[in-house]
């Protein structure tokens, strides 16, 4: 009976997503090729890119978050923000790279940990692949924060750093 009831629920859940994902299809906004640089340093209503474009755009969930709250609310050039779309578009591939292979080694170490025949050497291989990945879209994301941080004027500049400074200190109260 039991493997019964999991196989109702399983089909069940399976039947909901089928009927959902159109749904949620026809929900999402039509993207439009500028929207992604319109985005950046406008207070209009038209600035929805800042919440959702880059999880769109780019497949992943809002990693560029640092970036688009460093830039938010400071009036970019025309010049700024097409820097900022190409820094941004340039380091999307290596960051999918990383991404896929932290995925798979992450797979292959669940795998690992069920099997009946465990290899520790594996694990520790599996193990430092995750972090290496984890490790090579921090650099990329740092540099890449970098180059739009120095695209900045000095004005820009300041206002990044004061941010910077209120956000340490509220991390310090708690």
């Amino acid at each position: 009976m039991s493997n019964f009831h999991g196989l109702m629920v399983r089909s069940a859940a399976t039947l909901c997503c089928a009927a959902a994902f159109p749904l949620a299809a026809l929900a999402q906004p039509a993207s439009t090729p500028g929207a992604m640089r319109a985005g950046y340093g406008q207070e209009q209503a038209s600035a929805g890119w800042q919440d959702h474009g880059a999880r769109r755009h780019f497949g992943r969930r809002g990693g560029d978050r640092g970036i688009r709250a460093m830039l938010h609310g400071l009036k970019l050039s025309e010049e700024q923000r097409d820097k900022v779309f190409a820094v941004l578009h340039a380091q999307a591939p290596q960051l999918r790279a990383n991404a896929k292979e932290r995925r798979n080694a992450s797979k292959e170490l669940r795998v690992l940990t069920l099997a009946e025949n465990y290899d520790e050497a594996r694990a520790q291989a599996l193990s430092e692949n995750i972090s290496r990945a984890i490790a090579a879209n921090a650099m990329i994301r740092s540099r890449s924060a970098n180059e739009i941080y120095q695209a900045l004027t000095p004005e820009q500049r300041q206002l990044v750093r004061e941010r910077l400074a209120r956000r340490a200190a509220r991390g310090q109260r708690g």
